[in-house]
């Protein structure tokens, strides 16, 4: 501001003076446009963000929400107010909702459906209470959700869904938890965090949460653990780094910036082995329950950071539309199999015998379209992407396969502001459906130099020239 009062001083000397001339004219004209910039940049960076909300965690698991739109901030549906919930969970999970207009004022309320309701005028400022724990919702690491020791809080489940057309919404969140609670978010700013897209919001809070961060490269990741692990925070440093290592060499660098990674533990009531996996943006959850033995624990969280953190890159590190999940979590069901050999973390046999369930789940949809199905199973994307990267491959004499049309896309899209159809482009690249997955699987197995025997797939005896090569490509080499 000082600087600002001495351009005006320096201006009204010049205009004092007999000699103010033409330059004199361009110089003050200067002055202006800089104020003007000046004034503007504030104007701009003082509404950064399209609303900010402010969170109070409650140790009963519930939290009262209060947020309010930016005066520019303008939503598709501005009298629409609704949840991304199912209207089951919305019905029990919400409650005390008052809605205001810009005034301050408050705003009549009608409940359109379940976690859906609309005001007679625009809504401006909000506030709500939400239920994150209950008696038959253990943690879970695909919904905000919360227990004795942690919560684990997804915006685009907590907030409201506020929605434009042009580009994702961005808001600033505060958090207040109970005394003891750390909270961590790949997403910090001055008063709590900063987030540049509503689904994708990532925030985990606790109490007696270990935080470990190195660096990788460009990329600062944090591991977040709480409770008695059979893994060690050097097990899991380790594994991600080698993880993080290996997509980054097939599929290109991931933008500088930091990646979150939290491992914590499922309650009671879910058997061993049983674990749930969310990658939002740059935030990685893992819930699971344990295993009997340590080296069953090491093997199974090695897997599961194979697979989510492959998401990093597909589907989260480009713009793609459509639901295409199909799509990406068979590539990455098959991409973690493959990394895994190559790492040696599991051997080539297990991976076939992985493959091999896949087939028989693939056999029996056959009558499905694989493309125009809206939710076959992620086994039969896994059986697609394995017949896709053997007719590559068999094309190409080992040479390029599945994993580099992954990385070509990855390289293109990931700095591409427009958002392309996922269904079509990868469509585009499988080129089959559900009525040609047996013919398909069959030529992929013959191509690679694999047969079935006892309902398992195995390598033939004598693979030939290009067998070999395609072998060699998906990670066997015992000729």
């Amino acid at each position: 501001m000082l600087r600002l009062q001495e351009k005006f001083k320096s201006i009204a000397d010049a205009m004092s003076k007999k000699s103010f001339n033409k330059n004199a004219c361009f110089a003050i004209l200067g002055v202006f446009l800089q104020i003007f910039t000046i004034i503007v940049f504030s104007v701009l960076s003082a509404q950064a963000v399209d609303f900010r909300a402010s969170l109070l965690l409650k140790e009963d698991g519930s939290a009262t929400v209060r947020g309010n739109l930016e005066a520019a901030f303008s939503p598709l549906n501005p009298r629409n107010f609704y949840f991304r919930l199912d209207s089951d969970r919305a019905r029990f999970r919400i409650s005390n909702l008052k809605l205001f207009d810009e005034k301050g004022l408050p705003l009549r309320i009608k409940e359109f459906i379940p976690g859906e309701y609309i005001t007679e005028y625009p809504f401006s400022h909000f506030e709500y209470e939400i239920v994150l724990s209950a008696s038959n919702l253990l943690p879970s690491a695909h919904k905000s959700s919360a227990n004795a020791d942690f919560a684990i809080l997804y915006t685009d489940d907590l907030l409201p869904r506020l929605e434009l057309r042009s580009r994702p919404v961005s808001f600033e969140l505060t958090l207040s938890a109970p005394q003891g609670y750390q909270c961590f978010s790949v997403n910090s700013a001055e008063r709590g965090f900063a987030f540049e897209d509503l689904e994708k919001g990532v925030v985990i809070c606790g109490k007696n949460i270990k935080s470990q961060s190195f660096q990788i490269g460009g990329l600062v990741t944090t591991i977040l653990t709480t409770g008695e692990r059979d893994f060690s925070e050097t097990d899991a440093k380790e594994m991600i780094t080698e993880i993080l290592e290996f997509y980054s060499q097939r599929l290109g660098r991931l933008p500088e910036g930091n990646i979150m990674v939290s491992i914590l533990p499922l309650s009671t009531g879910k058997r061993n082995g049983y674990w749930e996996g969310e990658t939002r943006g740059r935030a990685v959850t893992i819930v699971s329950s344990e295993m009997p033995f340590r080296s069953q624990s090491l093997q199974r969280l090695h897997e599961q950071l194979r697979h989510e953190l492959f998401h990093l890159w597909i589907p989260n590190g480009i713009r793609l539309s459509g639901d295409y999940s199909i799509f990406y979590e068979g590539v990455a069901t098959y991409s973690s199999l493959r990394a895994g050999v190559v790492l040696r973390r599991i051997r080539f046999e297990d991976m076939l015998s992985t493959l091999s369930a896949a087939a028989a789940a693939a056999d029996a949809e056959t009558t499905r379209d694989f493309l125009l199905q809206k939710k076959p199973s992620y086994a039969v994307g896994l059986a697609a992407s394995f017949a896709v990267d053997i007719r590559l491959l068999n094309r190409t004499f080992g040479r390029h396969g599945l994993l580099d049309e992954v990385s070509e896309i990855y390289r293109k899209y990931s700095k591409d502001p427009i958002a392309v159809n996922g269904n079509e482009l990868f469509g585009n690249i499988y080129g089959i459906n559900m009525s040609q997955i047996k013919t398909e699987l069959s030529a992929a197995i013959n191509s690679a130099g694999l047969e079935f025997s006892g309902g398992r797939l195995r390598v033939v005896n004598k693979p030939n020239s290009r067998q070999k090569a395609i072998l060699r490509k998906i990670g066997y080499n015992s000729f």
